[in-house]
């Protein structure tokens, strides 16, 4: 395995600690509002709600804290934090993604429901010497697979589907603090495990950026995710002089397969959701709709071999860089996934007194 690169990061403690002023966003550069005095405990964190048609529950919000801490206050963010339900005064799960004490620190928070405006929506966060502990796992329960590639591409949730092996692909600021970038062909990410192994309905989530300066650089339909069996989530071809297209190739048990292709343009961050559910094949780019196809009643074909991300063998790896990996074993709602685009880009949470 190629761990070196942990050396920069915060050994064994599963989030990166970034320097001052890195905020993990396209360029590093980003609004951050601060109170105008050193914040107290506890602090409202609200939810904009007004665009969530149904109840979200069991939603993972980011909680990106920039000033809105005592921070002299925190020795260990996993033991310092604690996040509260109002309505019961539960303790919420949370993981530190990477905790940055001069800019933006990124923590994601369990909430068991978030209602439809004009309902109330937030919760309280609490700092101070060992207020809680961290259960990054429990916060991903929804989930079967999630890589945020913070301090390293292992996942988040209790499933293990751990980076087994990882040839030529290195960390890069990502979208969300670091992500994976894929620069040469035969650069590859292999998880342990297996997803969408027969399964009859299931998501995948990814920010994706693909690195090109023109069509001239572009090699024909490099790779881009696959598990040689019910997916061949991605291969690259060129649309233009500016955008490619990713093929999204799904197999279906027997010999049906269908096909989705969503534009992205080079060099920028575009946030990519595929979501089936035994009929309706959908992808969402940036939270949007953008295409579907109605395929019928089928189950994933089988998927004996792990989850890899660029070179898979068969095809060389995209030029690529890849953040904020998600699988689940479930159709997501139109209204969860333009509430989850809303919370990675910072559009989803404020603070206030209590």
């Amino acid at each position: 395995m190629r761990f070196g690169w942990l050396a920069a990061l915060c050994a064994g403690c599963g989030f990166s600690v970034a320097g001052a002023g890195d905020g993990g966003t396209p360029g590093g550069e980003h609004t951050i509002d601060v109170p105008g005095t050193v914040p107290t405990s506890p602090r409202k964190v609200v939810f904009n709600n007004a665009n969530v048609i149904a109840n979200l529950d069991d939603f993972p919000v980011l909680v990106p804290i920039a000033g809105q801490v005592d921070y002299s206050k925190i020795v260990d963010p996993r033991k310092d934090l604690r996040f509260e339900d109002p309505t019961d005064g539960a303790t919420l799960s949370y993981e530190v993604e990477t905790w940055t004490p001069n800019g933006e620190s990124l923590v994601w928070v369990k909430v068991p429901r978030i209602k439809p405006f004009p309902a109330p929506a937030f919760i309280l966060l609490h700092f101070g010497p060992n207020e809680s502990t961290a259960e990054p796992a429990a916060v991903w329960s929804d989930y079967e697979q999630v890589n945020h590639f913070a301090a390293n591409p292992d996942d988040s949730t209790s499933h293990d589907h751990d980076a087994m092996t990882v040839v030529g692909a290195t960390p890069v600021a990502g979208y969300l603090g670091n992500a994976m970038t894929f620069s040469a062909g035969t650069d590859r990410v292999t998880f342990a495990g297996t997803v969408f192994d027969g399964w009859d309905e299931g998501s995948l989530e990814m920010w994706i950026r693909p690195v090109y300066s023109s069509g001239n650089n572009f090699v024909a339909e490099p790779r881009v995710i696959s598990n040689a069996g019910a997916l061949q989530l991605g291969r690259f071809y060129l649309d233009s002089t500016t955008a490619l297209v990713l093929q999204i190739d799904a197999k279906w048990q027997g010999s049906a397969h269908s096909e989705i292709h969503p534009d992205l343009p080079f060099n920028m961050w575009t946030q990519v959701t595929w979501t089936y559910d035994e009929s309706m094949w959908r992808t969402y780019r940036n939270g949007q709709p953008a295409q579907m196809d109605e395929v019928g009643n089928h189950d994933f074909a089988a998927s004996p071999s792990p989850l890899v991300i660029g070179d898979d063998g068969s095809s060389n790896a995209a030029h690529m860089q890849i953040d904020e990996l998600r699988i689940s074993q479930k159709r997501r709602s139109a209204d969860w996934i333009r509430a989850q685009q809303a919370s990675m880009t910072r559009n989803f949470v404020s603070f206030s007194d209590p």
